[in-house]
């Protein structure tokens, strides 16, 4: 039953993060990568099932995680990058509301002290 619970979560997360775009355009590229990689963050290292759901605590965790992995599987600059589209994504293509406020600024010293 577990099994198809992942396939029900796995196929509503990746309709969820879908981009559909015509124009092969280099940001349409970049912001498809970064979804990809948020995508695969969130089907592997949470219970969510909607896009919605993703908060600021789960973003500074997925920027913490490539941290923990030695920015391995991102850099630093992709992780941030990942997490500035993903909320453009949220805002712009899907058109939600309430959409995570983080600070990515040098003044969030809060955020870096623990990176």
């Amino acid at each position: 039953m577990a099994v198809v619970k992942n396939d029900v979560r796995y196929e509503i997360l990746a309709r969820e993060f879908k981009f559909l775009s015509d124009e092969a355009s280099y940001f349409s590229q970049e912001l498809k990568k970064s979804l990809e990689r948020i995508f695969s963050y969130v089907y592997n290292h949470t219970d969510l099932f909607y896009i919605e759901s993703i908060d600021e605590k789960l973003l500074y965790d997925y920027i913490d995680y490539h941290r923990k992995m030695n920015f391995r599987k991102a850099s630093f600059c992709e992780a941030l990058k990942d997490t500035k589209n993903f909320l453009y994504f949220s805002k712009h293509v899907k058109g939600f509301k309430k959409v995570p406020e983080i600070d990515l600024s040098v003044n969030n010293v809060s955020l870096w002290s623990q990176l």
